[in-house]
């Protein structure tokens, strides 16, 4: 998502020039910044929200960008949170997030990799991946969340 990838207000506001849209309720912004693009695309987020105005909650978001995706989801924190259906505004590509159970008895974490891998005390949890399933394969998926 547009505002989820950058980590700073100063950049979303400066590079992207996000604005306040003549259409109400929607935020609009130049896709590859001021340089790249010469027509702006708008974004809007309708749902509830946290107290720092962060997606939280049932939510939808759209993006009418060619790359933009209308996202409908359960939301923490500002992330959406598996299961939810997302379609690319342009392409109609479709992807979904899923919960999917796991057992583990490996002592490194999720996201670590140990060359020599050790022992620990079996574990089991719940993870979201997100996948394709319908148009364009989007090649950095499945994804863990």
């Amino acid at each position: 998502l547009l505002i989820g990838c950058c980590q700073s207000a100063v950049a979303v506001r400066f590079f992207w020039r996000v604005r306040p849209s003549k259409r109400c309720g929607w935020q609009s912004y130049v896709p590859n910044g001021p340089c790249c693009s010469l027509r702006r695309c708008h974004f809007q987020y309708e749902g509830e929200r946290d107290a720092f105005g962060r997606p939280h909650g049932h939510g939808v978001w759209r993006d009418d960008s060619h790359h933009g995706e209308v996202l409908d989801s359960e939301w923490h924190s500002g992330g959406p949170v598996a299961p939810f259906v997302s379609r690319v505004f342009g392409s109609g590509a479709i992807s979904m997030g899923l919960r999917i159970g796991y057992g583990t008895a490996r002592a490194e974490g999720l996201t670590g990799l140990a060359s020599w891998p050790q022992r620990a005390e079996f574990r089991l949890g719940v993870l979201g991946v997100e996948c394709s399933v319908a148009g364009g394969f989007l090649s950095h998926l499945p994804q863990v969340t």
